[in-house]
């Protein structure tokens, strides 16, 4: 871990449960993380900031585990095995069409060319 700044601040809004505001923001090793709550309190906004930082210092640590393990066994950590990910000719098109998740259309007039131009 590097170095962590910490900003307190009270910010006059219409709901009081978001008067403080805590931010931290940590750089870990050239990565940084940033996290922002808003709270009633200055105990509970640093402890929602914290909470949500313990989530993502986990995962980058996660990440950082997983390529580390993939670079000592000689195998990046984002390829597949390509037999795990084989897939027939039948199987690659029928996922083609499901791939497609929403379609959208739109009704367009064309523009004379004169018009286009200017």
């Amino acid at each position: 871990m590097g170095e962590a700044t910490v900003e307190l601040s009270m910010e006059n809004t219409r709901s009081q449960q978001d008067w403080i505001v805590a931010q931290i923001t940590l750089n870990c090793n050239g990565t940084i993380l940033p996290g922002e709550q808003r709270s009633p309190t200055i105990n509970s906004a640093i402890q929602a900031v914290t909470d949500t930082l313990g989530g993502r210092v986990r995962s980058l640590k996660g990440r950082l585990c997983k390529s580390e393990q993939a670079k000592r066994s000689g195998k990046s950590a984002f390829t597949r095995d390509p037999e795990a990910t084989a897939v027939t000719q039948s199987e690659e098109s029928s996922n083609q069409t499901e791939g497609i998740a929403h379609v959208k259309r739109f009704s367009m007039k064309s523009v004379p060319l004169d018009e286009a131009i200017d």
